[in-house]
């Protein structure tokens, strides 16, 4: 009797005891986001983990959409992008924003189950450059360069004028006495 006592304590124990932590998750799960916008395209980096005991969830599948509703009523959809594994429960991606706005994000997992929903401000800036068809002198702010060029110019023309009457002069002379 003590030996079917023994071996019932065993197997109970080895049942117990061989229970393995995945068995714990079964729950919901929780996800953090980080976003770095970089023009219209913004990298995320998300971690999931699961609630019942905080570890990470190495099995997720992550994906990350976003969409917005126009004033004349259509709507903006960026098409869902699957998050890459990174170990440790962490998951990263990108989402290319099709203008500047404001779009409602969603990131969601599938097991654990978890979704989050915020907010996604994109601010994108044209840099494309117009080149009009007519070629425009930039005019200088500072007037005292402009002044100065114009001041050297009028003693230049001075001096040779003066030079010139001078020359004439001498001229005029020589012949008036011979």
């Amino acid at each position: 009797m003590m030996k079917a006592a023994a071996m019932a304590l065993v197997v109970v124990a080895a049942a117990f005891g061989s229970a393995s932590p995945v068995s714990a998750h079964t729950g919901p799960g929780a996800i953090a986001v980080q976003a770095t916008p970089n023009g219209l395209t913004v990298d995320y980096v998300t971690r999931v983990t699961f609630v019942g005991d905080g570890d990470p969830a190495e099995e997720a599948t992550v994906t990350v959409s976003a969409s917005r509703r126009n004033p004349d009523g259509t709507v903006d959809v960026v098409s869902p992008t699957t998050l890459t594994a990174k170990g440790d429960g962490i998951y990263t991606g990108s989402l290319i924003f099709p203008s500047s706005g404001t779009f409602a994000l969603v990131v969601e997992s599938v097991n654990p189950p978890a979704r989050v929903e915020q907010s996604q401000a994109i601010f994108a800036f044209a840099t494309t450059t117009t080149i009009s068809a007519e070629t425009r002198v930039p005019i200088s702010d500072d007037i005292g360069n402009g002044l100065v060029l114009l001041l050297v110019a009028f003693i230049v023309v001075a001096v040779l004028a003066g030079g010139s009457i001078s020359i004439l002069l001498k001229r005029r002379k020589a012949n008036n006495e011979v």
